[in-house]
């Protein structure tokens, strides 16, 4: 299924003006020094590695492997790449030959590669077992990357304008919310931490986090229970009312009681009061 096969086993040379980026590309950013650096290395030598295209109609081609090489290209002017055309690749194909060869060079930057591993299994099926075959990736890398896709678009923004690294961000996963998370992203930079530090400061944080819950919890039940006495009290107080004794009742608070008093208007005539003793 991955084998790659050329026409009549010679590398074609396409118009860049034919070769359109991925679909989905394997980062959304590219160091312009490093570009032109490239591109200088490029000039000098040439290009020793052709770019991998697969295509998808007469006259255009869907670039698979060789993004920052077609950019450094185009900043040197050139007309037309070598390339090998890869046939009967579909999406998930290219998309996977595509992280093969990331994983294969130079470490890509680790949220746009989490980015690409969790929309594989999370929008396209593809197993994490497939992604460690294909990749030759271990299984830890793969979950980690799918964990690391959870994080929103501010959250991995404070990740790269600060320099965290993957150990942190997967440290700040440990909180589910995500107002929790920014939060403690904010102390990680603030304070300094690194990865280790995170990790205790994380778990101090859900710890005391889980001691407020439950105190606020026994509020809550406290506040509760403090709701049904009332409404008893009330309902008590309504039914002696519609059964035509005269009811007060008044309520107060201090600082440390809520008090209810209750007065019932004596009936006419003699009345015993019930459980009273007759002199």
């Amino acid at each position: 299924m991955f084998a790659i096969t050329t026409k009549n086993n010679m590398i074609v040379r396409i118009p860049i003006i034919q070769i359109r980026p991925r679909s989905l590309p394997l980062r959304d950013r590219y160091d312009t020094d490093s570009l032109k650096a490239l591109a200088r290395s490029i000039k000098r030598l040439g290009l020793i590695q052709p770019l991998s295209v697969r295509k998808i109609s007469s006259d255009e081609y869907e670039l698979i492997d060789g993004e920052r090489r077609l950019r450094a290209a185009v900043i040197l002017g050139f007309k037309k790449l070598p390339c090998i055309v890869v046939y009967d690749c579909d999406d998930n194909s290219a998309l996977l030959r595509s992280l093969a060869a990331n994983y294969c060079r130079s470490e890509p930057d680790f949220l746009d590669e989490a980015d690409i591993i969790s929309h594989m299994v999370r929008k396209e099926g593809i197993t994490s077992a497939e992604l460690c075959r294909t990749m030759a990736a271990g299984r830890q890398r793969i979950e980690e990357d799918i964990r690391l896709g959870a994080l929103d678009t501010d959250e991995k923004e404070i990740i790269r304008s600060y320099g965290l690294t993957k150990g942190h961000a997967l440290a700040a996963l440990k909180i589910s919310d995500r107002v929790g998370r920014k939060t403690v992203l904010c102390e990680m930079i603030e304070k300094g931490l690194n990865v280790y530090q995170s990790g205790v400061f994380i778990d101090e944080y859900i710890a005391d986090t889980g001691r407020r819950k439950r105190r606020s919890q026994k509020s809550t039940l406290i506040l509760k229970n403090m709701r049904i006495v009332e409404n008893t009290l009330e309902k008590a107080i309504d039914t002696l009312k519609d059964s035509g004794i005269g009811v007060i009742s008044e309520q107060n608070e201090t600082e440390e009681y809520i008090e209810y008093t209750v007065r019932l208007k004596k009936p006419t005539g003699k009345y015993k009061t019930p459980g009273a003793r007759t002199a």
